[in-house]
């Protein structure tokens, strides 16, 4: 299959309603990239007290997930480093871990592994977390393979990140008196939720801009579109939600 079709695949499979990250790790590896010889995929994230959490995986039995859980941030491992140092980990030489990774080989795993990648999973440019693939295959290292793990694993957290932000705003109408009818919201696009949600925080359309990486002109026409979808005058309206009544 080659990529694009992967690609749009995949974007398919997100758009069913209720989906979970552990059915994308599942979805990942038994379809996106089974040709690859991958079978476990995990999805981590930094924790408030520094410690990395694997939050959803598949492929695996989770005795051995449970032994990487709750790390530190400073623990040498690849999906701390791809976290700390904001670049793909690519290793090949398992089961055995090379020097850098030494201490990890005491560590259980599969001895079918072959090859690991982490890599940070991005929104807007910034690390949110960690996405590690395990493959039975020896994979060298392949600039269109790293490719289109990449956009995979941003397109799941652009698909939650989305969520999210739609669950956050219909909070907001819900615990205050606001002039939007929370329906209406659905009919926003993900980039119209970010820029509102941002609007709602008392952001500037410059502040926006700059936060997003899009161009002052475009969050301008975006917030005209959003005041005519949610029925609102202007600024002083979506400044409600930010308001104690």
């Amino acid at each position: 299959m080659k990529d694009m079709e992967i690609i749009n695949d995949f974007v398919d499979f997100l758009k069913h309603d209720g989906i979970t990250y552990k059915e994308i790790c599942q979805f990942l590896v038994t379809v996106s990239l089974k040709d690859h010889g991958f079978y476990c995929s995990v999805f981590a994230e930094i924790q408030k007290n520094g410690t990395v959490k694997v939050t959803a995986s598949f492929g695996t039995e989770q005795k051995k997930i449970d032994a990487w859980q709750d790390m530190p941030i400073e623990a040498k491992t690849p999906v701390n480093d791809c976290l700390r140092e904001n670049r793909i980990v690519w290793i090949n030489t398992l089961p055995l871990y090379p020097q850098d990774y030494e201490l990890l080989n005491s560590l259980p795993t599969d001895e079918y592994l072959k090859t690991l990648i982490a890599l940070p999973i991005k929104d807007i440019g910034n690390p949110v977390g960690a996405l590690a693939l395990l493959s039975t295959q020896k994979l060298e290292i392949d600039k269109d393979l790293e490719l289109l793990i990449t956009n995979l694993a941003n397109l799941s957290v652009m698909r939650f990140n989305t969520d999210s932000i739609h669950e956050s705003l219909i909070k907001l109408v819900n615990d205050q008196k606001t002039p939007v009818d929370t329906a209406l919201l659905s009919a926003l696009t993900p980039r119209q939720r970010k820029i509102f949600k941002l609007m709602i925080e008392k952001k500037t359309n410059k502040e926006i801009a700059a936060q997003i990486g899009y161009s002052t002109s475009t969050i301008k026409q975006e917030t005209i579109s959003i005041y005519e979808i949610l029925g609102l005058r202007g600024r002083e309206d979506s400044y409600l939600f930010n308001e104690k009544q």
